[in-house]
C-alpha cells in the first residue's frame, strides 16, 4: 500500500513586541495563557487521500468474530465504513492513529484534548442497531480493546449519542456513562460533527449540524472518567443492518497535563517581574536598561 504524508500541523510561539513588558504579571498571564493554549500539536486529517488507501501514519483493525469482514475503504469524501455483504453483522473495525508528533507517540496520547469530526450517513432505516463513533485511551489496537467510546446511534429506539467504557464486541457498547436521545433520527446525506474535549477526568462530547448556524443535536457529560494514555481510533459497531458513514475532517488537539503548566507560569512571572524591574528608575538618575 502506498503512503501518503499524513498533514501536520504545530501551533507556533508568536513573539511579543517588548512593549508588552511594561504591563508585568498582566502581560506574563496572557503570555501563559497563549502557551498553553499553543502548547499541544494540532493533528489533521481529512481522509481523502490518497485515494482507495489510508492515510500514512493510520491502520485498520476488524472484529474479532471469526466471520468479520469489515468494509473500510477510503474515497474522494473521506473515510468509508461499511457493513460487508459478505460478513454479516459481524462487519466491524477500527481504524486507529499510530504515528507520532508532539505529546503523541507512536499513536499514544497522553495528556487533555480536544477532536472533531466530520461524518455523513446514508442507508440509515428505522430500527437500526449500529452505531459509531470514536475510541480513546485504548489498550491496544485491536477491537475490543478497553476504553472510552464515545458513539452515537443513528436511528431506532436506542437513537442518541452516548459515553460507554470498555466496548466488548458489536453488541455491546460497554458500561453507559451517560446517554442523551435525540429527537428524531439522524439524516442520510447530511454533514454532521461529532466534537469531544478531555480535561481532567471530565469527557464532554455533542453532536451538531454542520451548518453557518448550527444546531446541537444532543450533548453529553461524564465526569471521574479514568482515560488513560492510549490510543485513538474510529470505531463502528453494526448489528442487522447496513449503514454507509463516511468520515473526513479529523482535527485533534493535545495538550500537556495542566498540573505541569503553574511550574511554567513561575518562570514565565519571574521574567515578566525582571522586566518590570530593569524599569524602575532610582532617585536622582535615569535608567533606561534596553
Amino acid at each position: 500500500m502506498s503512503l501518503n504524508s499524513l498533514s501536520m500541523h504545530y501551533s507556533s510561539f508568536i513573539a511579543f513586541p517588548r512593549a508588552l513588558w511594561k504591563y508585568g504579571i498582566l502581560g506574563g498571564s496572557f503570555l501563559l495563557m497563549t502557551l498553553a493554549s499553543g502548547l499541544g500539536a494540532v493533528l489533521s486529517e481529512s481522509f481523502t487521500s490518497p485515494v482507495g488507501e489510508l492515510p500514512f501514519g493510520w491502520t485498520y483493525v476488524i472484529g474479532t468474530n471469526s466471520n468479520s469482514s469489515a468494509a473500510i475503504g477510503q474515497n474522494p469524501n473521506g473515510l468509508l465504513f461499511q457493513r460487508a455483504a459478505s460478513g454479516g453483522a459481524n462487519s466491524n473495525g477500527v481504524v486507529f492513529y499510530t504515528g507520532s508528533s508532539e505529546n503523541i507517540s507512536e499513536g499514544i496520547i497522553q495528556g487533555y484534548f480536544s477532536a472533531q469530526i466530520s461524518f455523513t450517513l446514508s442507508g440509515v432505516s428505522l430500527g437500526d442497531g449500529s452505531s459509531q463513533g470514536i475510541i480513546l485511551g485504548a489498550s491496544q489496537q485491536n477491537y475490543d480493546a478497553t476504553g472510552i467510546y464515545v458513539g452515537f446511534f443513528a436511528s431506532g429506539s436506542n437513537r442518541g449519542l452516548g459515553i460507554w467504557s470498555n466496548p466488548t464486541g458489536n453488541n455491546n457498547p460497554g458500561t453507559q456513562l451517560d446517554f442523551s436521545a435525540f429527537t428524531a433520527n439522524l439524516a442520510r446525506d447530511t454533514t454532521y460533527i461529532l466534537e469531544l474535549s478531555v480535561s481532567g477526568n471530565v469527557l464532554s462530547a455533542s453532536i451538531r449540524t454542520n451548518d453557518a448556524i448550527p444546531q446541537q443535536i444532543a450533548s453529553v457529560s461524564a465526569s471521574d472518567v479514568n482515560i488513560a494514555a492510549g490510543y485513538f481510533g474510529i470505531r463502528t459497531a453494526y448489528a442487522n443492518t447496513s449503514v454507509a458513514t463516511t468520515f473526513s475532517d479529523l482535527t485533534l488537539s493535545v495538550i500537556p497535563e495542566v498540573g505541569t503548566l503553574p511550574l511554567m507560569g513561575v518562570g514565565i512571572g519571574s521574567l515578566f517581574l525582571l522586566g518590570v524591574r530593569r524599569r524602575i528608575r532610582p532617585a536622582g538618575k535615569f535608567v533606561d536598561t534596553p
